[in-house]
């Protein structure tokens, strides 16, 4: 498993698809892969049901947020770097409104948080 890859985002995709197979095909979905064309590894991606409820309850955070009109600015110095908008952005970290985290992400490397909760230093801790 490679280490520069950042699982979050594909892991959910992955999870989400499997709570959709077992939703409109009605496959119970045992495994889930992604694979990386760049280094042509596939990886297993915790599926079980924990793990799926976890994935929806992070987009269920996210849209409640929306709704809410709660999407602070979060800068972070990994992300801030590579960014098409840090010339028309404070680049300053905003609070949320609402302090409810969403749960973890289990992915490949193991549970994570969203990266808009991340330290500063990009170390991956709330």
């Amino acid at each position: 498993m490679s280490p520069s890859y950042d699982w979050r985002d594909m892991s959910i995709q992955v999870q989400l698809y499997s709570q959709a197979a077992k939703e409109v095909i009605g496959k119970n979905v045992e495994t889930g892969y992604i694979h990386t064309l760049k280094d042509n590894r596939r990886t297993s991606v915790p599926v079980d049901t924990e793990s799926v409820d976890s994935a929806i309850g992070v987009i269920e955070w996210a849209v409640r947020g929306i709704l809410d009109g709660d999407f602070p600015m979060r800068a972070c110095p990994q992300n801030c770097g590579n960014c098409d908008f840090k010339a028309m952005c404070a680049q300053k970290r905003q609070a949320f409104k609402n302090e409810t985290q969403p749960p973890q992400i289990n992915t490949p490397a193991g549970l994570k948080t969203i990266a808009a909760f991340e330290s500063n230093d990009g170390g991956g801790g709330v």
